[in-house]
């Protein structure tokens, strides 16, 4: 991508027009990565993502509370930030060119109060509008699902049409078979294979190692750059440590702990005690504000 701000990283075929020619793959997800880190001053939630097949529950929750229901976050015809409810299970449905690939959620008919809303308040349901295109749907447990490819939800709309069509994880986590039209190159780097995971709250500092990945032939020591960064103003010393390494492997971090924004060369040592073949382990990170 240019002067954007993002990288292109993958996408699947969106299923409008002549770009799906495969119904099968024509989930619509595309993935981006930030090319720099986030204003952490924005105190953002990080999502988590469930890759699934269908279907999904969604119920409402005791009395008029939100527990249970799923949910779009989504800016409709570009105003602010909207959600809108799922109270019934989500099946798959069709849209264009693309079948059996889409999240088929309908919208809550009579949405719940939020805590913010005066006592016996009442809101219409609530619709994506054009604008809402690629916003995140999410399970009862707060994980994406799926993105927004379209449907016939407007203002004012009822039954079949109170309703529209997100393409699928499940489907675009193997996509279209390559590394830039699948998501499990980018969101699996390591081939963990995992069916989901939970989102994370934006932490006080961050670790970065130089790379998640090395390779050795013979059992030399290896080390690993890491850098640790700054989030706000927040200064406290962060304890690095590692989780999961093979019994009989040693570590050591040159600087331990480290003050953010700072840097740490870690060196595995011993190595011929994994023996051959590969190993994952976990870097840690602690301090009084949080842990990573």
């Amino acid at each position: 991508m240019t002067n954007s701000g993002g990288t292109f990283l993958a996408a699947t075929s969106n299923p409008f027009g002549g770009n799906c020619t495969a119904p099968n793959e024509c989930s619509d997800v595309t993935l981006i990565e930030l090319d720099d880190p986030a204003d952490p001053d924005l105190e953002l939630f990080w999502s988590g993502w469930d890759r699934r097949p269908p279907p999904t529950a969604c119920a409402q929750g005791p009395g008029n509370s939100t527990d249970g229901l799923c949910a779009t976050i989504h800016h409709p015809g570009v105003d602010e930030k909207r959600i809108t409810w799922v109270a019934d299970n989500i099946q798959i449905g069709n849209i264009a060119g693309a079948q059996n690939i889409h999240w088929h959620p309908f919208w809550h008919p009579d949405p719940p109060e939020l805590p913010n809303m005066p006592p016996g308040g009442t809101i219409p349901p609530a619709v994506t509008e054009p604008g809402s295109s690629g916003s995140p749907l999410y399970s009862a447990d707060r994980r994406l699902i799926g993105v927004l490819s379209g449907g016939p939800a407007s203002c004012g709309a009822t039954g079949a049409n109170l309703s529209d069509f997100y393409g699928g994880l499940w489907d675009a986590w193997e996509g279209m078979g390559t590394a830039t039209t699948r998501m499990r190159d980018h969101l699996d780097p390591l081939g963990t294979n995992p069916e989901f995971i939970d989102g994370i709250d934006g932490s006080a500092f961050g670790i970065v190692p130089e790379t998640i990945q090395v390779s050795r032939c013979g059992f030399n020591d290896i080390d690993i750059q890491i850098e640790v960064t700054q989030s706000g103003d927040v200064d406290d010393p962060v304890t690095l440590s590692t989780a999961d390494l093979p019994a009989g492997v040693g570590e050591a971090f040159s600087v331990n702990p480290v003050t953010p924004p700072g840097e740490s060369l870690l060196t595995l040592s011993d190595l011929s005690a994994a023996g051959t073949g590969t190993f994952a382990f976990t870097l840690q990170g602690s301090s009084t504000d949080d842990d990573v």
